[in-house]
């Protein structure tokens, strides 16, 4: 018997992860107020204290939202000096990198596989295809089932006109979860913007 239909990638496993949990907090919210009709100032502190953990990321992980910002802003040598700056900090302070687990993420969850993600689209598009090659493959590397470094590769070789390795890795990115379609291109845009708040204090 084929089971396959119901395996997901992790990028929509992550969508459903979401959705429960905007489901959940509704559910609960409503069912506060109805229990605590003038609770509605505490249902606000208690809203409030959800962004206490995007400010602790903001501020340790700087480096990160900074290197991502730069990059919307096509400002990649900054990019590229944020993403290597930050991977410096990750080899003395390694702790950092549970902090990824206070904020938003859909397709990984390992802060040093997205920061080389970065670093090699930031590089890509500065048209140096070695090393953008080299961190998509170190992201890769730490993290197998992350969708975006195998289409950043793709869209790399298919600049080069290698076009059948090109569709085997957007292959491989499209089975990890990344299809190009309005909902990656709609999840893309919630990271930019993500990242732009993140940074909107430290005067990118």
């Amino acid at each position: 018997m084929d089971l396959s239909w119901w395996i997901v990638s992790r990028a929509v496993k992550y969508y459903l992860l979401c959705a429960v949990v905007v489901v959940v907090a509704v559910i609960g919210a409503d069912w506060f107020l109805v229990r605590y009709p003038g609770g509605h100032v505490w249902l606000i502190l208690i809203g409030l204290l959800f962004f206490l953990p995007g400010r602790i990321s903001a501020f340790w992980l700087k480096d990160l939202y900074r290197c991502r910002r730069f990059y919307d802003l096509e400002r990649y040598p900054e990019a590229i000096d944020s993403g290597n700056r930050f991977l410096k900090t990750l080899e003395s302070e390694p702790w950092r990198r549970k902090l990824i687990y206070l904020t938003w993420s859909l397709y990984t969850w390992n802060v040093e596989a997205m920061t080389r993600n970065n670093l090699g689209a930031s590089f890509m598009m500065s048209g140096k295809f070695d090393p953008a090659r080299q961190e998509l493959a170190a992201a890769i590397a730490l993290d197998p089932g992350y969708a975006l470094p195998f289409a950043n590769l793709a869209a790399i070789e298919a600049a080069v006109g290698n076009h059948a390795e090109s569709k085997r890795l957007a292959l491989i990115a499209e089975k990890n979860g990344y299809s190009g379609t309005k909902a990656e291109k709609l999840a893309d845009r919630v990271s930019a913007v993500y990242a732009k708040i993140q940074t909107a204090s430290l005067n990118p």
